[in-house]
């Protein structure tokens, strides 16, 4: 059952204007929850009242004045509940013991949802076999790579299959049409198939600007390329 705590850091993210994706994992729920309890009464306001009396929070009069501190000079989230409890009992010899194990592992995870640092949001990539191929040319010039000993400038073009990792590359002396054609072929005729969506970057041989929208649209040769093979871009 979520808390009103949760709630109430779902509800300070999305206020700052994060997405509601990235506001949920920050306040420990699913999109699906976060949906249903970004507006209107809290978890608690929502619930049926009831007549017993509920239990006393056993930190109440040393987590803001004892615990808080240390949280606040643990940057990288290394203190865990029970080292935290283990210094209570070392401070406060028979007020407290395992029992109040799980009330401290809540109490620890709703401060640092609504005070500790911010965490990277990671949403996870699938990508389905044979869908996608991407491709990018690489300067080798740092490599110091020399031919009879003169210099040897050149670029690696490299097709990378997202799903399997497989990789072709070959060398080419330019990110042009020509190189970009000769790349993307070489590396369907050795795999001896195509990909649904081919990716690439802003590469001036495949895209161009479009002044009004200021925009990128892909260039007519490109554009060919990839209806020859059946390919769509990304």
């Amino acid at each position: 059952m979520l808390t009103d705590a949760q709630v109430r850091v779902l509800r300070r993210k999305l206020m700052k204007g994060k997405r509601q994706e990235g506001a949920a994992a920050a306040a420990g729920m699913s999109v699906r929850s976060a949906r249903q309890w970004q507006t209107g009464p809290y978890p608690s306001q929502a619930q049926r009242p009831h007549g017993w009396r509920t239990r006393r929070d056993p930190f109440a009069e040393v987590f803001d004045s004892e615990i808080v501190p240390l949280l606040a000079l643990d940057e990288r989230r290394l203190l865990e509940a029970r080292t935290l409890l283990g210094e209570l009992e070392r401070r406060h010899p028979g007020c407290f013991s395992t029992r109040h194990l799980r009330t401290m592992q809540r109490r620890l995870r709703e401060w640092r949802a609504l005070h500790g640092p911010e965490q990277e949001v990671y949403f996870p990539q699938e990508q389905p076999p044979g869908r996608e191929a991407a491709f990018d040319f690489t300067s080798c010039n740092d490599l110091g790579v020399s031919i009879g000993g003169e210099p040897f400038p050149h670029l690696l073009f490299e097709l990378t299959l997202s799903y399997s990792g497989w990789r072709w590359q070959m060398v080419a002396a330019s990110e042009s049409f020509e190189a970009t054609a000769a790349g993307v072929q070489g590396a369907l005729w050795e795999l001896g198939g195509v990909s649904e969506v081919l990716r690439s970057d802003n590469l001036s041989a495949a895209t161009h600007d479009l002044r009004r929208s200021c925009g990128r649209a892909l260039n007519r040769r490109y554009r060919d390329l990839l209806e020859h093979y059946g390919l769509r871009p990304a």
